[in-house]
C-alpha cells in the first residue's frame, strides 16, 4: 500500500491509512478479492467470501445492538467460523472477548464477570 506524504511537512496523511484490523482487511479485499484469506483443515475462504460471511453476521449483530463500547463474548474452537465471528464483531463496532471452550468453567465465569457480559 502506498502512503501519500505531505509535500510541505513530510507527515503521513492519517486519513488515508486504515487504522483498525477490519479496515486493513477491507483494503486487502479490494486488492485481492479472489486470493485465499484463510484456510483451515483443508477448507479455504477467499477474501471476498470471508468478507461476505462476516458482513452478514455483522449486520445481524448490529440489529441486536452491538456497537461501540459493546463487548461480545465468542465461544469457539479454532475454525473458519471463529475468524468470521471475530471479524463480524469488529465490523459491527464491538469488542471481542474470545472464550475457549476447553477453558475451565471457573475461568469463564471470571472472564464474563470482568467483561460484564450478559
Amino acid at each position: 500500500m502506498t502512503i501519500p506524504m505531505s509535500k510541505k511537512s513530510n507527515k503521513i496523511l492519517e486519513e488515508t491509512v486504515p487504522n483498525t484490523l477490519h479496515q486493513l482487511f477491507m483494503e486487502q479485499v479490494k486488492l485481492t478479492p479472489d486470493n485465499i484469506a484463510i484456510q483451515y483443515e483443508g477448507t479455504p475462504l477467499t477474501y471476498s467470501e470471508l468478507d461476505q460471511k462476516s458482513n452478514i453476521l455483522a449486520h445481524k449483530l448490529k440489529h441486536c445492538g452491538v456497537g461501540p463500547e459493546c463487548v461480545v463474548g465468542l465461544m469457539s474452537y479454532r475454525s473458519l467460523d471463529m475468524i468470521t465471528g471475530i471479524l463480524a464483531i469488529l465490523k459491527a463496532g464491538g469488542h471481542t472477548c474470545l472464550l475457549i471452550p476447553t477453558t475451565l468453567k471457573i475461568a469463564c465465569h471470571i472472564w464474563l464477570a470482568i467483561a460484564k457480559l450478559e
